[in-house]
């Protein structure tokens, strides 16, 4: 005869929390992720995609100095990062 225990959806998601807590605190003791490889410190690229309704293309003034909108926190993520100046979307209007 067995026997079925009948747990309910907070009892399943307490449950399945701390086994995550716990294997994530086994991990950061033994040095390892999930997978088991050792962690490596990487500094992977940082993106940061900007999509803006009835935005020009020299709107920000990183694209065009004589621009008569401030944008001066995008021109100062251009300045430090990479910028884009060839893109084209598939669609007719601005849903992308």
């Amino acid at each position: 005869m067995t026997h079925t225990r009948i747990r309910t959806r907070r009892q399943f998601l307490r449950d399945a929390g701390l086994a995550t807590v716990s294997s994530g605190v086994l991990a950061a003791l033994l040095g390892t992720t999930a997978s088991g490889c050792l962690h490596r410190r990487t500094r992977s690229p940082h993106i940061v995609l900007i999509l803006a309704d009835d935005m020009g293309y020299g709107d920000a003034g990183c694209y065009n100095p004589a621009s008569r909108v401030p944008t001066p926190s995008i021109d100062r993520l251009a300045a430090q990062g990479a910028r884009f100046t060839d893109a084209h979307s598939p669609s007719a209007v601005c849903t992308p």
